[in-house]
């Protein structure tokens, strides 16, 4: 008689990606491969502008901080590109080797994505409720 770990395991085998899928995963890899780039693109542009305007030459405490707000936000922009670039290689890589382990290890960098980008929205929507309860409540 099976126990049901084992017949959890022949369930969890038997998931096949048809070609339907598969052309769906690669689409969604090149989708985000472009993302990624195009990710990376704009932390270079941000840390470039940020280091222009902010480090090289600030003219008070506030430029400083308003310079270190922006480098946090391009550091949580340089994560979900990498995040997405993750996910594309790994992809790619579990379609041309046809692996379960890397297309698990893709699919988890996905779920790392969607980490990270629902704890920006909590931290973004708890930010923008607190700013106008103390900051825009005091003018």
């Amino acid at each position: 008689m099976k126990t049901d770990k084992t017949q959890k395991d022949e369930v969890e085998q038997e998931l096949v990606l048809n070609a339907a899928s598969r052309s769906l995963l690669k689409s969604v890899s090149t989708w985000s491969k472009v993302l990624a780039v195009v990710g990376f693109l704009v932390v270079c542009g941000r840390l470039f502008f940020t280091l222009k305007q902010g480090v090289w030459s600030p003219d008070d405490a506030r430029g400083a901080a308003w310079a270190a707000g922006r480098f946090a936000l391009d550091a949580v922009y340089f994560c979900i590109a990498v995040c997405l670039l993750l996910f594309s290689t790994r992809i790619d890589k579990a379609f041309h080797q046809n692996s379960q382990l890397l297309l698990t290890s893709a699919l988890s960098s996905l779920k790392l994505l969607f980490k990270v980008a629902g704890i920006l929205a909590v931290v973004i929507t708890v930010s923008f409720i607190l700013w106008q309860l103390f900051v825009e409540s005091s003018f």
